[in-house]
């Protein structure tokens, strides 16, 4: 009975060890199966939020002999009221006071023009073409200020009394940089790429934006990145009729995650199976499923939401922000949000294996 029992151990001791082999093997086979090639990510062309605050034109302070000029904002739904362009940008209203009070004449003429209009950006521009002056009527005190598009040289506006042409009152009218877009480089280590590779293993990319900068007079002085990195609803909804069990984190709680390589520009990202299977909550059951779909899914994997900020320094400190991505030009900081989508390039877990043969002379009876 022990030769028997003995000899029953021998039989099952390497047949356990093959099938030990033959697990792992099938989830590298598997996983060469689950595998595609490159979609290219780009912008959105219709970003879901794509938004910007503050920038544009401002209109200093005044200087003058004998006129005084105030400025107002005009707010854009009241454009139409005071006959302000549906083109135009921003616009205020410049009012002049002339002293003494008792002027006997206190008609005025208004103009524009560039400060510098020999600087290399005013050369061979008009002003007009950016920034207008319009009286409310002939010789009036007030005046609408127009600004049609950005501008790269200061400007000034002038206020003198057609009584005497010395009696007269200027204010300079500046540009704000804004951000007009944004690009996004993907690279793996230092490799341009278009899309994710996802491997079993942690594979680092770093998500690179370039600032598409309007013209202007005034730059910010610290600009800042944040990024959100949202799940993909169409994805969840396509998987889940597919019987694939998710449970993403909802848009409404991610995190805006300031860059972590600010000296190079960059959010740096490492992708794999388990971060990802955590990111959108794929149960554990279905986790194969999950993969197999993803190697065939055209669409995008996630998207990226980049934030920029930026702000204007007062005695070396930035100045603060208002509440969460809260922006409020009393406080002159700038707040721009851009949406791309990245997609899924390689799904693949190793290498694959071919075949598997049982050599019988290691079986021992």
């Amino acid at each position: 009975m022990e030769k028997n029992n003995e000899q029953v151990k021998n039989v099952w001791k390497p047949l356990c060890i093959v099938f030990a082999a033959l697990l792992a093997l099938s989830w590298v086979f598997f996983g060469f199966l689950y595998s595609k090639g490159g979609v290219d990510f780009s912008t959105l062309e219709n970003p879901k939020q794509n938004y910007t605050a503050s920038g544009g034109a401002i209109i200093g302070e005044s200087t003058g002999n004998g006129v005084a000029l105030m400025s107002a904002k005009i707010a854009p739904e009241d454009f139409a009221a005071n006959d302000i362009s549906p083109m135009a940008e921003t616009a205020y209203t410049l009012t002049a006071t002339i002293t003494p009070d008792n002027a006997d004449d206190k008609t005025v003429d208004w103009s524009v023009a560039f400060v510098n209009p020999a600087s290399e950006w005013a050369t061979g521009k008009t002003v007009t073409d950016y920034v207008t002056v319009t009286p409310t009527s002939n010789g009036a005190l007030t005046a609408t200020v127009e600004c049609l598009q950005a501008f790269g040289e200061q400007v000034v506006v002038t206020v003198a009394s057609r009584d005497n042409e010395g009696v007269t009152a200027t204010c300079t009218v500046d540009y704000v940089k804004k951000v007009n877009g944004m690009e996004l480089t993907l690279k793996k280590g230092e490799e341009v790429v278009t899309a994710f590779d996802i491997y079993r293993t942690l594979t680092s990319y770093s998500f690179i934006p370039t600032v598409q900068w309007s013209e202007g007079t005034i730059e910010y002085d610290s600009t800042y990145y944040y990024i959100d990195i949202l799940s993909n609803s169409d994805l969840v909804e396509a998987f889940d009729a597919e019987g694939i069990s998710m449970r993403p984190l909802p848009s409404n709680q991610v995190d805006h995650q300031p860059f972590n390589d600010p000296d190079n520009g960059a959010y740096k990202y490492s992708i794999g199976y388990s971060p990802l299977t955590r990111f959108y909550g794929v149960d554990t059951a279905s986790r194969d499923q999950f993969f197999e779909k993803l190697s065939s899914w055209d669409g995008a994997l996630f998207y990226l939401k980049i934030y920029v900020k930026a702000y204007f320094v007062d005695g070396g400190e930035a100045e603060e922000v208002l509440g969460d991505f809260y922006c409020d030009e009393s406080v002159s900081i700038l707040y721009y949000a851009q949406e791309f989508d990245i997609g899924v390039g390689t799904v693949d877990v190793g290498v694959s294996a071919a075949d598997v043969t049982l050599d019988q002379s290691a079986v021992v009876l």
